[in-house]
Parts: structure tokens; C-alpha cells; sequence
């Protein structure tokens, strides 16, 4: 993939899945940012939220595994601190007074790297704050993508599959045995409304599930994603809006 179409996914990612950070702006009131405190946005992809946090009064950083939803948010927000770091690689110590995160700790496969870089970062008594998908997140959806792969006699790509879907008991198990006493934690179905009425699981399945599929055209793709939106519309499909089975678990945590 060239570079000019990784901005036009970024630019995609921006336009067709407002919903990732519109429902972001619920998590802040749970950050609850206070003026000169420093915030890291851990996956700040094209950097609305961290822009929010900062319209608040504290001082944000915002990193992101992808070069292209970095290059997005340094043009949409030029005078903010954006970096391109893969989350478990992070290197701060000690700097923060809160973690905050949306939507990206289920893209991470080391979660113990992860968990122990986020205990580093933050500061005696900071807090991490994060929204993820739970056990359960997208299973008729996943369902769906498996059956095709199986269907087009590539099983073993359902191997790929390593999104971090946890049980709020082995989440917070984790971060308790990383330093992080876990203040609050629960999990709650959210189906989520699609931009587009037509192509709703589609446009998804392009930004977020096209790595299973590599091979295939991008018009090979679009008849096979069809095929698996069509499979998922007595469940995924009402009252003229296309859903994704969403399941969300919502934690804070504090560094002691």
C-alpha cells in the first residue's frame, strides 16, 4: 500500500468511523482532565480526543502505532504534540498524570508489555483510564468473517485473528498484577450505528478486517464483503441502519 492511500485511509478512518471517537468523548468525562495536568492519549489515531482533553486545560500528547493517523492529526491539529510510537514500545517513565486510551488496547497482541509501559509512564497516583472491546466484542461479526475465510479454503488465515477481547476478570487481573489497583471496571453491549446505511459492514470490514483478505483485489474484496454484510443482516441490520456488535469494557485504575 502507498503511502497517498494510507492518507486516504486515515482520511477514511476519519470521515466513516466518526463513531470511534464521538464515542470517545464519554470516556473523558471519566478521565475528568484537570487544568496542567499531563495526559497521554495512548492511540490517538487522528487526534480529535486528544484535542478535547487539551481544550480542557491539560497538557496531551498523543501517540499512535500508525504513521499515516499521525501525519492526519499533525495537519488537522498543527500546533499539538503527536507522536508515532507503537504503544508497547513506549518509553516514558514516570511523566504522566494519566493514561488515557480509546478504542486501541484490543489491537495490541503483548499485553503484558503493554500493561507494564503503561505502569511506567505514569506518575505516583496517576490513572489510567481506557475503553476497549470485552469478550464478546463482535462475535456475529467474527462469525461471519470466519465462514467466508473457510468458504474461500483460507482457514488458516482465522489464525490472524488476535484481536484482545478479554473478561473484565482477566483484564483486571492483569493490571492488578502490574501495580495498577483497578477503581472501576465494567462491561456493556454498545451496538453501534455504521455511517453508511448501504455499505455500513462493508466500509468496516475495508478499515478494519481488509488485513485478513490480503491477495484478493480490492473488487475481489468488495464482492466478498458483501457477501459477508448480506450474511449478517437479519442480525446486523434495523430500521434502515446497519450495526456492529459491539461489547465494551470501560476501566480506570490507579498507579499507588
Amino acid at each position: 500500500m502507498t503511502q497517498d492511500n494510507n492518507l486516504w485511509y486515515a482520511k477514511e478512518y476519519q470521515e466513516k468511523h466518526k463513531y470511534i471517537y464521538q464515542n470517545g468523548k464519554e470516556l473523558i468525562k471519566l478521565l475528568n482532565p484537570q487544568k496542567g495536568e499531563k495526559i497521554l492519549d495512548l492511540g490517538c489515531g487522528t487526534g480529535e480526543l486528544t484535542y478535547e482533553i487539551q481544550q480542557l486545560g491539560a497538557e496531551t500528547i498523543g501517540i499512535d502505532l500508525s504513521p499515516e493517523m499521525i501525519t492526519r492529526a499533525k495537519h488537522k491539529f498543527p500546533e499539538m504534540n503527536f507522536r508515532q510510537v507503537p504503544a508497547e514500545k513506549m518509553s516514558y517513565h514516570h511523566s504522566f498524570d494519566a493514561v488515557f486510551s480509546n478504542e486501541t488496547i484490543h489491537w495490541v497482541t503483548n499485553q503484558i508489555q503493554l500493561t507494564s509501559k503503561i505502569y511506567n509512564a505514569l506518575k505516583q497516583n496517576g490513572r489510567f483510564i481506557a475503553e476497549f472491546g470485552s469478550r464478546g466484542n463482535c462475535r456475529k461479526t467474527i462469525q461471519a468473517i470466519k465462514k467466508m475465510l473457510v468458504k474461500l479454503n483460507k482457514p488458516e488465515r482465522i489464525e490472524l485473528i488476535q484481536w484482545y477481547f478479554p473478561s473484565i476478570s482477566s483484564y483486571t487481573d492483569l493490571l492488578e498484577a502490574y501495580g495498577l489497583e483497578v477503581r472501576y471496571a465494567e462491561i456493556f453491549d454498545h451496538p453501534t450505528v455504521m455511517e453508511d446505511p448501504d455499505r455500513g459492514v462493508i466500509e468496516w470490514l475495508h478499515s478494519f478486517a481488509d488485513y485478513l483478505f490480503g491477495g484478493y483485489s480490492y473488487d475481489e474484496k468488495e464482492v466478498i464483503f458483501a457477501e459477508i454484510q448480506e450474511s449478517l443482516k437479519n442480525s446486523n441490520f434495523r430500521e434502515g441502519k446497519w450495526y456492529l456488535d459491539y461489547k465494551r469494557m470501560r476501566v480506570s485504575a490507579i498507579k499507588l
